[in-house]
C-alpha cells in the first residue's frame, strides 16, 4: 500500500468543507454567504470536472470559471476593505 505525503493527505477532500465552514462562520461574509458558496460549487461539482476530466468543456465554460472566481475574489476583497 502507497502512503500519501502527509501535506498532501491534509489538502484531500477541504473543498467538501467549504460549505460547512461558511454556516459555521457566517459573519465572515454575512449576506454575502449564499453567493460565495453557490459560485464555489458551481466551479468545484458542474465546471471544474470537465477540465480535470476532459469532458467536452466549451469556451462558455472556460469563460464561466474565470467570471464566478472574480465575483468571489470581489466579495473577498469587500470584506477585508
Amino acid at each position: 500500500m502507497t502512503t500519501r505525503p502527509r501535506h498532501l493527505a491534509q489538502h484531500e477532500n477541504k473543498h467538501q468543507r467549504v460549505r460547512y465552514e461558511l454556516e459555521r462562520n457566517p459573519a465572515v461574509f454575512g449576506k454575502r454567504t449564499e453567493e460565495i458558496w453557490l459560485n464555489f460549487q458551481d466551479i468545484e461539482a458542474r465546471l471544474r470536472p470537465k477540465f480535470v476530466y476532459g469532458k467536452n468543456w466549451k469556451q462558455d465554460d472556460f469563460e464561466s470559471v474565470f467570471e464566478k472566481a472574480s465575483r468571489i475574489e470581489r466579495i473577498c476583497q469587500e470584506v477585508l476593505e
